[in-house]
């Protein structure tokens, strides 16, 4: 919250221009296992309860295209038939990084729990319009989880960031991204915050993760990132009904 500047100082409920929608703050906890036995990682996420937002008043679209699971595998078959390399990165607080420079489109959320203390503890001589919390709200400066366009909005950004380097993106699938960055071809699919790129060796996903770290704090996993052995992925797959009846598999084959 400190460093992204997601949220705006707590102002008075009752300054809320009267056709804004107040949205309720929800945070969710998730357990993530890790590669070591019985450590587990936790965390906590602050998002909204979007549910009282209306289309076309405060939000216009929210489609949000990720690559379908056809996608996926036949870009694991495609990899696994040419041996290209397999790559991974995952960009953290995706849906944060859009910043809504628009006053009207800002979104105001009820106070988290424990806001007013963290607050305080950053900003002690700050002069609060009232220390009763029901009394507060705050402005959201960027897109934030829970809004219904939060994926659209997010997609939108990566989309056009990825167009800038060079990426088309797949007439058959708007979550599939085709490349080619000098002589290399490179395939990948888009899971929200997550990228799959399938490339004839390591140097197309390094300039990738250059780029993209211009604009967004991510992590990135090289080599071996599937607990199963590529080749032996693919026999399984290509024994698949799925990609034998598959008719838009050679289409992919095409563009590689």
């Amino acid at each position: 919250m400190l460093t992204s500047g997601t949220w705006s100082a707590p102002i008075l409920r009752s300054s809320v221009p009267p056709n804004k929608a107040i949205l309720r703050t929800r945070v969710t906890f998730k357990v993530k296992d890790t590669d070591q036995a019985n450590t587990y990682e936790l965390y906590s996420r602050t998002c909204v309860d979007g549910s009282p937002m209306k289309e076309d008043i405060d939000y216009t679209n929210s489609y949000s295209p990720v690559g379908s699971i056809d996608s996926i595998r036949l870009l694991l078959a495609i990899a696994a038939s040419r041996k290209l390399k397999l790559n991974v990165l995952d960009i953290s607080n995706a849906f944060q990084t859009s910043v809504v420079f628009d006053p009207d489109d800002r979104t105001y959320i009820t106070l988290p729990p424990f806001y007013l203390e963290w607050f305080h503890h950053h900003w002690p001589d700050y002069p609060l319009p009232s220390l009763s919390p029901k009394e507060l709200v705050i402005q959201c400066l960027r897109i934030i989880q829970g809004r219904k366009d939060a994926g659209n909005r997010w997609y939108i950004l990566l989309k056009t960031r990825l167009q800038d380097i060079g990426m088309q993106v797949s007439p058959l699938d708007h979550g599939v991204f085709i490349w080619k960055w000098k002589h290399y071809h490179s395939l990948s699919v888009l899971e929200t915050d997550d990228l799959l790129m399938a490339s004839e060796n390591d140097e197309p996903f390094l300039h990738l993760v250059t780029e993209l770290r211009k604009m967004f704090d991510l992590t990135s996993k090289q080599g071996s990132v599937l607990k199963s052995s590529i080749s032996d992925l693919y026999k399984v797959l290509m024994a698949s009904p799925l990609i034998k009846q598959n008719t838009s598999y050679p289409k992919y084959l095409n563009h590689i």
